[in-house]
């Protein structure tokens, strides 16, 4: 189990980042306490905490970033063996054993159809940051929930 929160904070709220992130810590810890960490590129902030299964060394801590990219993810990719061996075919490298970064290099070479490769249960923050975008997907079926707020746009 991990936990993931992410923010769009604009302006008139820039004085409030470092709060949104020691907040977002606290209320996430109980699913993550393996680790914790952030991405703060305004005016995007990703959060996690980790429950350390696949990869259990910090190079497999959240949120990862490369290449223009960063994500946050909870869940299983069952299939991220076989997607991990296609990719280094493809010409990626890999610094860990973990499903999150099989699942941020397939965001890389695949864009959104990466999602419909993705076997098994996820909630997923994508940063783009080159096209300035950022996606949100969930399994099919909702076993890790993704919810989202927006106020005043």
């Amino acid at each position: 189990m991990c936990g993931i929160a992410g923010a769009l904070v604009f302006d008139k709220f820039v004085e409030y980042r470092e709060l949104w992130i020691q907040c977002a810590f606290k209320l996430l810890k109980a699913r993550g306490p393996d680790s914790g960490g952030y991405f703060d590129q305004y005016p995007v902030l990703l959060a996690a905490r980790r429950l350390r299964v696949h990869d259990l060394t910090e190079n497999a801590d959240q949120p990862m970033v490369t290449q223009g990219h960063a994500v946050v993810f909870n869940g299983a990719i069952l299939n991220y063996n076989e997607l991990r061996t296609e990719l280094i075919a493809l010409g990626h490298l890999f610094e860990t054993k973990s499903d999150t970064e099989v699942v941020l290099n397939s965001l890389v070479e695949w864009g959104v159809s990466a999602f419909e490769r993705f076997e098994g249960m996820f909630a997923i923050a994508w940063y783009d940051f080159v096209e300035n975008k950022i996606i949100l997907a969930r399994d099919c079926f909702g076993i890790k929930p993704l919810y989202y707020y927006n106020k005043n746009n």
